[in-house]
């Protein structure tokens, strides 16, 4: 059962980590996304 959690959380990290990226592509284009924006993100 913690595995299956402990993917479920894994993918909602991913998830909102992709979305933070398409959302600053939208907003600001010139703007690079790095390692700090992908783990405040996933925090």
């Amino acid at each position: 059962m913690w595995a299956l959690k402990l993917v479920l959380l894994g993918s909602l990290a991913v998830l909102g980590s992709v979305a933070l990226v398409f959302v600053v592509g939208f907003v600001n284009p010139r703007e690079k996304v790095n390692g700090l924006w992908l783990i405040v993100s996933a925090g």
